[in-house]
């Protein structure tokens, strides 16, 4: 038993080590991830997000940008068409071919200022994606910098935890000393704990003949004949032998008390050793803690490198893209007014066209339509133009936040791997204590079946000891005979009968006490088991019972707050009566279901079964605002709740919606005039061309 505990205390200590452990590693995961994870998984979200948008923008001018082409192509078409029948129709007027030459002659002037429109719209597009491209190269260095600050806060608390060296090397140097001084330390323990040993082998020796000679000096006394020397025992004897005795004793006395001191004096070097021992060990182990976070800070200072290496990548980016701005924005300013020179030319090209001239007025008409077709292709032209511009300018900018979207998710797989160690060695550790409090608890049985054994024992011991006694005295007044109970013929003639019997009997099961010891020892075990799990039965019973309760009183208290608020809401909505929420089971709430009740003016009660459309829509609602008033989200969604309402009823809702504006965000779908005026944005959408547009206004 005394080494089962000895060993359970070992055990325990063992399972407090890995637990102190374990509680260093989730410290440094905490410390060192959780400020990264949450930065990247918010940088991540926020890409997703923009990633999803500029995707949508992206296929809406990809779209455009197809049917803009077809509809050119079409166009193109009936031009031709057109100029073929003119060309038949007007044949050799004079007046007509002076007013072609001059409308060539403007339209090739118009020609060459629609190329510097295109270049100043492609300067535009231009300019518009650097300054993109120049923001979010900002950005980069702004977040860069945040980082860096980020990474050197994290090195500073790392710095800040290390007890000993905040070098890698000296910190190996001297973990390795303290290993060899914990070797030699255990050495000396072990040393110690053998003397003591030995100094208890001796203790026993010292009882032991101290007990024989007690006994010695008892019996000697109740003896008439000495059972050495046969002879009878006198008085000089008698003294002769307690005087010997004592005289051991006294010597055996003093040497223990002599052993007792050196003991006393071992146990308490022991004592200072193991104390000793188990500081090393706390210092081995921070010395441990301390090299991990040495590694976590060089492995920080690597990062700090490559961030500034990609800083100083982005700041020549950065120099490039504002030179090559400088550029392009000296070009646009010279031709910034040719959007002026542009319309000037286009109208004369338009006077000429609809000049009142004395021709046919089928001619006019088709010269009209070729010139409004011209006219709309060179505006598609120009559609298409700034659709390949913003189609070019999204798909870069796609294809930048992808670029960063892949990067930060790299960032935060290289950040999982580079603890994934940390979770490993947590795991094992967990695994490790896990086994050795499944040991304690074997030990603790053991102890339990050892410690009915010895009562067991005791028990049979002192029986023992009392027949022991009693037939002593019984054989007293024996003593100076010798006892026959039966002659030699019958006691052959026993024997025999004896032998006989035996052999009736058979063999006996000399193993039986032995396999009865094992199976007691089992059921013991197996009772220990049942108990600890009848108690952490009852236990778990008493959690979940303390649960249900605090369950049901919070569903309660929460059910009559919200009941509070919806008769109140209803009430302004409707002056009928009122409605509250009942439950089917009061005694059991979260067996039965809950109705709600309508109670009208007179006393009578309703279910909402019985209510019209619109009535049912203000009871929804009035529910809907109380249980966003008791406990409100982010914001509400409502699609056309007003459908069955009437115009009185419509403004008390809007009137609602108004005070409930104050502490939440609603998107309604409405086109009741009386929610739209306590808008404080408004949002159209129309078809333009098979196209979406979205107007807003903010009243």
């Amino acid at each position: 038993m005394d080494d089962f505990r000895k060993r359970i205390i070992e055990l325990n200590k063992e399972v407090e080590e890995i637990s102190i452990k374990v509680k260093q590693i989730d410290k440094i995961i905490e410390s060192s991830t959780n400020k990264e994870q949450e930065v990247l998984h918010e940088e991540i979200a926020n890409l997703r997000a923009e990633i999803a948008s500029l995707e949508v923008r992206r296929d809406n001018f990809s779209l455009r940008l197809k049917l803009s082409i077809e509809k050119k192509a079409n166009y193109e078409q009936k031009v031709l068409e057109l100029e073929q029948e003119l060309k038949q129709m007007k044949g050799n007027s004079p007046e007509i071919k002076k007013q072609q030459e001059k409308l060539k002659e403007y339209q090739k002037k118009s020609e060459d200022l629609e190329k510097k429109r295109r270049r100043f719209y492609s300067l535009k597009g231009e300019i518009f994606s650097l300054e993109n491209r120049k923001e979010e190269r900002q950005k980069d260095i702004i977040e860069y910098k945040k980082e860096l600050e980020l990474i050197e806060r994290q090195i500073n608390q790392i710095f800040e935890e290390i007890k000993f060296e905040k070098s890698l090397e000296k910190s190996s140097n001297l973990k390795e000393k303290t290993k060899d001084d914990i070797e030699n330390l255990e050495k000396e323990i072990r040393e110690l704990e053998k003397e003591i040993l030995s100094f208890e082998k001796e203790r026993a020796v010292f009882e032991n003949e101290l007990q024989t000679q007690e006994s010695l000096k008892k019996d000697i006394v109740k003896l008439d004949i000495c059972p050495l020397c046969k002879s009878k025992i006198t008085k000089d004897h008698i003294d002769h032998v307690i005087e010997d005795a004592n005289s051991k004793i006294n010597l055996e006395v003093k040497r223990n008390k002599e052993i007792e001191d050196k003991k006393e004096k071992i146990f308490q070097i022991l004592e200072n050793k193991k104390k000793k021992f188990s500081e090393m060990q706390t210092k081995l182990r921070e010395l441990e803690f301390d090299k991990m976070k040495l590694v976590t800070s060089e492995q920080k200072k690597e990062e700090i490198k490559k961030i500034l290496e990609e800083q100083k990548e982005n700041e020549r980016e950065l120099k490039e893209i504002n030179d090559k701005l400088s550029v392009l924005k000296k070009e646009f300013e010279s031709i910034r007014n040719v959007e002026t020179e542009y319309d000037e030319e286009k109208m004369k090209i338009q006077d000429i066209s609809f000049a009142d001239l004395d021709v046919d007025a089928e001619i006019t008409v088709k010269q009209k339509d070729l010139n409004r077709l011209n006219l709309d292709i060179k505006n598609l032209v120009r559609d298409i133009e700034e659709s390949e511009q913003e189609f070019k300018i999204y798909n870069e900018k796609l294809e930048i936040s992808q670029k960063a979207f892949e990067k930060k998710e790299k960032e935060e797989e290289q950040l999982y791997e580079k603890f994934q160690k940390f979770f490993n060695e947590k795991n094992v550790l967990q695994d490790k204590q896990k086994v050795l409090e499944t040991q304690v608890i074997g030990f603790e049985h053991q102890i339990r079946a050892k410690q009915e054994k010895i009562n067991d024992l005791n028990v049979s011991k002192a029986r023992i000891n009392a027949e022991i006694e009693s037939l002593r005295f019984e054989f007293k007044e024996f003593e100076s005979y010798e006892v026959f109970s039966c002659s030699i013929e019958e006691a052959k003639r026993k024997v025999e009968e004896a032998q006989q019997r035996m052999i009736q009997i058979g063999n006996v099961n000399m193993r039986a006490l032995e396999v009865y010891d094992q199976v007691k020892e089992q059921v013991v075990l197996i009772e220990g088991k049942v108990e600890t799990i009848n108690k952490e039965k009852e236990d778990i019973m008493k959690i979940i019972e303390e649960i249900d309760k605090k369950k049901k009183k919070s569903f309660i208290v929460t059910l009559e707050k919200v009941n509070e608020l919806f008769t109140r809401n209803f009430s302004q909505l409707s002056r009928k009566g009122e409605v509250f929420l009942e439950l089917e089971n009061k005694e059991d709430p979260f067996t039965a279901g809950l109705n709600i009740l309508v109670k009208v003016a007179k006393g009578k009660y309703f279910d909402i079964n019985s209510l019209s459309g619109g009535e049912k829509t203000m009871v929804a609602l009035s529910l809907i605002f109380a249980i966003q008033e008791y406990k409100p989200y982010h914001f509400y969604i409502f699609d056309e709740i007003d459908a069955a309402l009437d115009k009185r009823n419509s403004e008390l809702l809007a009137a609602l919606v108004k005070k409930y504006m104050l502490s939440g965000q609603y998107v309604i779908i409405t086109h009741n005039d009386a929610i739209i005026s306590e808008a404080s944005t408004l949002y159209g959408v129309s078809m333009q061309e098979s196209i979406s547009k979205i107007l807003s206004l903010k009243v």
